[in-house]
């Protein structure tokens, strides 16, 4: 139960967990933005 409860407490970190948020999402963005690129270019 000790365990859960320190993980939990660490993942409501605010800062720590928006930064990761955007972290994981930036190389989804660049990846829709390297395929628009491409698309515009065929067309």
């Amino acid at each position: 139960m000790h365990q859960t409860r320190t993980i939990s407490a660490q993942a409501y970190d605010g800062r720590t967990h928006y930064a990761q948020v955007l972290i994981a999402l930036t190389p989804a963005f660049l990846i829709l933005l390297a395929a628009t690129g491409l698309m515009l270019a065929i067309l």
